[in-house]
């Protein structure tokens, strides 16, 4: 056997090039991976790398492409990573076929912590005949399953390797397993991503041993052992592909969805804000699509505006025309301000208000630790986009004095 004893530290940054390769690979497009616009109205605020690729290029790196067996493996996927921001495996060996490695942040906080143990490949030759899909899984929409609909959750999912992805992303790994072992673990992905929970998952842990004597198996088998919708965590036994073990995945809150224009129009006057031309900027989602459609129900003529969600955007604006109200609705960057605000709100039209609801995604930040990059953009965002954008609109307000919504956060000081 030939096990890296020790490895100095690697740096990475996954990009989108990289989620789109591995959830062909795996079968998993969760759109928290691989979707920018749906993944940013989610928890996290962006994409988010796949758990199973964080721990799949750790053990690439620290194995040789001679043939081996994981005996066993406990992994522990802490915190999440955004898609391009950098990553450090660091490795430890306390015997010469155990490895405890670790994937930190920029800020040397732990993401994923890995327990393998490694083996000399021993199986007869002879079983190594199973045959493997080497197409990619097919690209389905994840399933939807709420922590309380668990009754007889039991499946059985094939096993899919392509040879030529598996080897680019992983070239040691991919000479050194057992493909079924290997497409077990991918396909581990598949069920906590698009199976079970499915569609608003996170993947918590993996724990498995290698099975001694494995049967011919293309398939892996999984089964729900336990749910405790108080804590939103669900624990999954695995088994097939030359493995046996469990997984545990956590139920995450879908994304908010605001109140429509019927049940917003007993909380406004028919005529309140009659006459007011109204900007609302970050009006798509949050409380910035809140604000448009309470204006807009109280006779305001809005303009709101989106940063990447188009569609969000077209959304708000078509629900309130189609009740009656005016809208139009236009991209809008604040960290880079267009030259011409004034024609993207029409040249003569005045605005009179201002609901500023640009924001970064503040929870990207690290407990207890100060980030100045993450200070750095929000200060970008909250001050420097929020003073060129006043100035662009004051500059055409003529004698009308610009009333300013200007919400804060309690969550930039206080994060429970």
């Amino acid at each position: 056997m030939t096990v890296q004893s020790q490895k100095p530290k690697l740096w990475r940054r996954f990009q989108a090039a990289d989620q789109d390769a591995f959830a062909h690979l795996s079968g998993d497009h969760n759109p928290l991976h691989v979707d920018p616009v749906a993944a940013r109205r989610l928890i996290f605020g962006g994409p988010v790398v796949h758990g199973v690729h964080l721990l799949l290029w750790a053990l690439d790196v620290f194995v040789r492409p001679t043939k081996v067996s994981i005996t066993n493996l406990n992994v522990q996927f802490v915190a999440p990573i955004l898609v391009g921001t950098e990553v450090t495996l660091d490795g430890e060996t306390s015997e010469p076929s155990r490895h405890h490695l670790k994937i930190t942040n920029n800020n040397g906080e732990p993401v994923v912590v890995i327990d393998v143990t490694w083996a000399d490949y021993n199986h007869d030759p002879k079983n190594l005949g199973v045959s493997l899909n080497p197409d990619y899984p097919e690209i389905k929409v994840p399933r939807i399953i709420s922590s309380k609909d668990v009754a007889n959750i039991l499946g059985c999912l094939d096993l899919h390797l392509n040879p030529n992805l598996a080897g680019e992303l992983f070239p040691h790994l991919s000479k050194a397993l057992d493909p079924s072992l290997l497409a077990a673990v991918l396909a581990t992905s598949r069920i906590v991503g698009m199976e079970y929970p499915g569609k608003h998952s996170i993947f918590s842990s993996m724990s498995f041993n290698a099975v001694e004597k494995p049967t011919l198996s293309s398939t892996l088998d999984y089964r729900v052992v336990r749910v405790r919708p108080s804590l939103s965590v669900t624990d999954i036994e695995i088994s097939g592909g030359g493995l046996k073990g469990r997984i545990r995945a956590l139920f995450r809150p879908p994304p908010a969805i605001q109140a429509k224009i019927g049940e917003l129009s007993a909380q406004v006057n028919d005529n309140e804000f009659d006459g007011q031309r109204a900007l609302i900027i970050g009006g798509s989602r949050g409380l910035g699509e809140v604000t448009a459609k309470l204006l807009a129900v109280g006779g305001a003529d809005v303009r709101l505006t989106y940063h990447v969600g188009q569609e969000d955007g077209e959304r708000v604006k078509n629900e309130i025309t189609d009740s009656g109200g005016h809208a139009k609705c236009f991209a809008f960057d604040v960290l880079a301000p267009l030259p011409h605000l004034t024609k993207l709100l029409e040249n003569g039209r005045q605005t009179t208000m201002l609901g500023y609801f640009a924001t970064p995604h503040i929870g990207a930040g690290t407990n207890n630790s100060f980030s100045d990059e993450f200070f750095q953009r929000l200060m970008r965002t909250y001050v420097d986009g929020f003073r060129s954008t006043v100035k662009a609109i004051s500059a055409d307000s003529g004698n009308y004095k610009l009333k300013v919504l200007y919400p804060s956060s309690i969550y930039v000081v206080d994060a429970s």
